[in-house]
């Protein structure tokens, strides 16, 4: 006999009532380039510093919402990420989260509508964390 298993799955009335994370189509999203300024550095535990990390997120169209649609480019390197738009307008002016991987990181960057910015780099090596806050903006 051959083991079989069931999956079942339950939702809370709360979960009914929670906005669809991914409302806006993102093969639908027009292509767009930001310019991402980070001013405060926090690697682990120790105490926050400034810096001056700059960073591109070029957001391209993509035929399908599972692959990678932006592509991170700073004086590190680069990394294809995969973008979530939230909202159902224009999405320069509502949140946005960009995950990526690479051989040896996670990359996580979370966008408000204003602009303001947080890129989170999650190393396997150690393992490690380093988080930058500042903005990201269309460029110009």
């Amino acid at each position: 006999m051959k083991p079989w298993f069931a999956l079942i799955l339950i939702a809370s009335p709360a979960m009914a009532e929670m906005p669809d994370a991914l409302e806006l189509d993102p093969t639908q999203v027009a292509p767009a380039t930001l310019a991402c300024h980070f001013t405060t550095e926090c690697y682990e535990a120790e105490p926050c510093q400034g810096t001056a990390y700059d960073a591109e997120l070029q957001v391209i169209p993509q035929k399908s919402a599972f692959t990678p649609n932006t592509k991170l480019t700073s004086d590190a390197g680069s990394v294809w990420m995969s973008f979530y738009p939230q909202g159902s307008g224009s999405w320069l002016a509502e949140p946005a989260r960009f995950l990526g991987f690479d051989a040896s990181a996670t990359h996580l960057i979370t966008r408000g509508p204003d602009g303001a910015a947080r890129y989170t780099v999650q190393m396997t090596e150690g393992p490690m964390v380093i988080s930058y806050l500042g903005s990201c903006e269309e460029a110009k």
